[in-house]
């Protein structure tokens, strides 16, 4: 039987310390694939000197080093070693885990289940906080043999969306679905307005501290019409069209076969042109709507629940 082994792997391979550098091994015979895109070399010679591979190839380019130690590698694969860059490092079988899963034992154990298949470098979300910051010291000190461990922090522990102190006097069923599900409210728990959002933004030197408000795509699309990829894919492209002729604010609604254009009341003036509505018409037609409408009291945030009765647009939260 043939194993598949790593090059990144051979310090296990061959009983070296991390730390111990100037120890020379050689691995002889093996069939190397060295990831350059050529054919693999049947009668291989891979030096070692601690940790780091100081030579590789066919066997007749590469010199031994007198004194090395010399390893048979024959019937035996040596590959680069593979890289994962989005671990869980909890896992403990199944699709579920939780954060009393990330234990020191639960790394080691997983990360060396890396190293056993050819993964020698894994990058980690973070959650494994203090126990994946002890193995990860643990490696980098030599004291540990396993994966090479990097970690996106300590991870995200909240979601977090962008409602502010302006959009609480309006109906906005997401609302109560961010609420259901903890999503975290920073700018609204600051009492902060789109305005102060804007100014703050334009204090730090945001270039996009004047960028026009974008809700999600689905607010487009009016209440009781099922949210489909193809509602929302005519919604962005006529969108995408609008922004293309310079508009700056404006909403596309999707009432079905109907779209609704609705234009901030500055660029209304050019919007009402006949030129522009035969360009409207040209774009949002191949849409897939059959008629084409510029609604006269243009862009206003929220105009979807104009037609909601009194008892909804009272259950805001």
């Amino acid at each position: 039987m043939r194993f598949l082994l790593s090059c990144c792997l051979l310090a296990s391979l061959t009983g070296c310390k991390l730390n111990e550098e100037t120890k020379v091994k050689a691995i002889i015979g093996a069939v190397l694939i060295d990831g350059n895109g050529g054919p693999p070399i049947t009668d291989s010679v891979v030096v070692i000197s601690g940790s780091r591979i100081r030579a590789a190839g066919l066997r007749a380019n590469v010199p031994i080093p007198a004194g090395s130690d010399k390893i048979n590698g024959s019937g035996k694969f040596l590959t680069p070693g593979l890289i994962d860059l989005h671990v869980h490092l909890g896992t403990r079988g199944g699709p579920g885990f939780q954060a009393s899963d990330y234990t020191r034992e639960r790394v080691e154990k997983n990360l060396n289940a890396y190293l056993y298949y050819g993964v020698t470098t894994v990058r980690s979300i973070g959650t494994e906080r203090d126990a994946g910051f002890a193995v990860r010291k643990a490696e980098r000190d030599g004291a540990l043999l396993t994966a090479r461990l990097f970690t996106a922090g300590r991870g995200f522990t909240a979601v977090a969306y962008g409602v502010n102190a302006d959009d609480v006097g309006d109906f906005r069923p997401g609302q109560r679905a961010a609420q259901e599900h903890h999503v975290a409210a920073p700018l609204l728990d600051a009492g902060l307005t789109k305005q102060e959002v804007r100014q703050a933004a334009r204090d730090a030197g945001l270039r996009v501290w004047d960028k026009p408000a974008s809700a999600c795509l689905s607010s487009r699309i009016e209440y009781g019409r099922p949210v489909t990829v193809e509602a929302l894919s005519a919604v962005e492209r006529g969108e995408d069209a609008l922004r293309a002729l310079g508009f700056r604010q404006f909403r596309v609604r999707h009432h079905g076969p109907i779209v609704r254009i609705e234009i901030a009341p500055d660029e209304l003036p050019r919007a009402l042109a006949p030129a522009m509505a035969a360009q409207f018409t040209a774009i949002f037609k191949p849409l897939g709507f059959q008629y084409v409408t510029l609604d006269l009291e243009g862009f206003r945030s929220g105009s979807m629940n104009a037609v909601l009765p009194a008892e909804a647009l009272g259950r805001r939260k």
